[in-house]
């Protein structure tokens, strides 16, 4: 009755369904588990290739079929924003917990997705209310992250692979202190993670401010519906962005810093030209990104049009891009000379550097250091029901006990509650037909001879 009575919701439910089959492909939450085991199980530069291309192909075919919809409706509209704030907040969630280099990655990439789509929704929410200036800051804002995601994302990918190259390991428990071993490595990563978390100055700020600015402007609006949708995805973005800080300096922190964890069997030496020469043009790049962005984004003005479907007056975003390129203008102009300024009175003046009072500290030692899972323990308290974990610990009895072993596993909620029972009830039931495959070539005749009867039957009655 829908399908006839309401031709919009028809176009609306084709592109739900392609929305399910693309979201797939992008990893979107609860679709991703494919992911998280196939970027661990894949080399590092096949990892950067797939986070920095290959899903965003899941993100390319939703947006091709976006204009199916002249005008989409809240019942496409709901299903695609909450499903981008779930992707977005459990992923960066699921990342924080993981202690594997490229796991943590692999859900940060689910995350980044989970903003874009988020983005998407913004935009389907101006263009359901009409208001052009939310739509089109939504889907600049979209195309900028995808564009500095590719960027950013394949560089930690990259400088991870070489982390294991050297070290043969990707538990961050077993790292530590490499910045002194891979300096060139290290502070790329660094950036890297900055970026990632959407700090000012680096190319992963403009498309969340963007995103930011086109919620701002919906709540303005008159209408409680898209006020609400407005304020649920400024405080989901805040809410992610603050889980992305956890995390990556987690990741940066634990892994660069500090002292070596576990003495490697390894010699742990910079030495891979080719693999750093990547590293250093996508620290380029991203950096060029982030600081050009006016500049950049003008390359993504066509391609807005035509998903908008109209000629559109860039004039205000150009604009909020240009004043905040003029404040990283001042920001480093004052830096710089408060930097000369420094030099120029130390100059010709000794300098006696002594270590502070530091409660004691002076030489510490690896159990002294957060490790992996007490830096986000207090987190993973607060949300211990989304997480399934065995633990497995030596029992300590005597006074001064020996060397013990503390091992913990963790599944995904998903995987356990959806995946799992779903493929064991798929193999029961192909065990169960399974003995078709197994009878004889009379019984093979036979079926084909009802097939060919039923089907004309069913011919005949058209």
């Amino acid at each position: 009755y829908l399908f006839f009575k309401n031709p919009n919701f028809t176009d609306s439910l084709i592109f739900l369904i392609l929305f399910v089959g693309f979201g797939i492909k992008a990893g979107l939450i609860p679709f991703h588990s494919w992911l998280v085991d196939a970027h661990p199980a894949s080399p590092s530069n096949v990892s950067g290739f797939m986070s920095g291309l290959m899903i965003k192909m899941g993100i390319y075919g939703i947006l091709r079929f976006l204009f199916f919809v002249e005008k989409p409706n809240l019942f496409l509209v709901y299903p695609i924003f909450i499903i981008s704030i779930i992707t977005g907040i459990l992923g960066i969630l699921f990342s924080t917990f993981e202690k594997d280099l490229k796991k943590i990655l692999a859900y940060s990439s689910i995350e980044n997705i989970g903003i874009i789509g988020i983005g998407i929704s913004l935009f389907l929410i101006g263009k359901y209310f009409g208001n052009i200036l939310i739509s089109t800051l939504a889907i600049s804002g979209t195309f900028i992250h995808i564009f500095n995601h590719s960027i950013f994302k394949p560089l930690l990918f990259y400088g991870t692979g070489n982390i294991y190259a050297k070290t043969h390991t990707k538990n961050i428990e077993e790292l530590g202190g490499l910045i002194k071993l891979m300096p060139k490595t290290s502070y790329m990563m660094i950036l890297g993670s900055a970026a990632i978390t959407g700090l000012p100055l680096l190319s992963g700020f403009f498309g969340e401010l963007l995103l930011y600015l086109s919620s701002v402007l919906g709540i303005k609006e008159n209408s409680v519906a898209i006020s609400f949708l407005s304020f649920v995805s400024i405080f989901s973005l805040s809410l992610i962005g603050s889980f992305a800080l956890i995390s990556f300096t987690k990741f940066s922190g634990i892994t660069l810093l500090g002292l070596q964890r576990k003495p490697s069997e390894h010699e742990i030496k910079e030495d891979m030209k080719f693999s750093l020469s990547s590293m250093y043009i996508l620290t380029t790049l991203m950096l060029l990104s982030g600081f050009f962005i006016p500049f950049v984004y003008r390359l993504f003005y066509k391609l807005i049009n035509f998903y908008l479907k109209s000629s559109i007056d860039f004039s205000f975003t150009n604009e909020i891009l240009f004043k905040v390129f003029v404040v990283y203008i001042i920001f480093i102009g004052i830096f710089v000379i408060l930097f000369l300024i420094r030099e120029l009175l130390l100059k010709n003046k000794k300098i006696y550097i002594e270590k502070v009072w530091d409660c004691g500290y002076q030489n510490g030692n690896i159990k002294m250091q957060y490790t992996a899972s007490s830096y986000v323990q207090t987190l993973k308290n607060l949300f211990s029901i989304l997480l399934i974990e065995k633990s497995h610990k030596d029992e300590i009895k005597d006074y001064f006990p020996g060397e013990k072993i503390l091992k913990e596993e963790r599944r995904d909620i998903f995987e356990k509650f959806l995946f799992s029972p779903s493929l064991n009830f798929l193999k029961n039931f192909f065990d169960m037909v399974s003995g078709i495959q197994k009878g004889s070539t009379q019984k093979y005749l036979l079926m084909g001879f009802l097939f060919i009867i039923i089907s004309f039957l069913i011919l005949l009655k058209v």
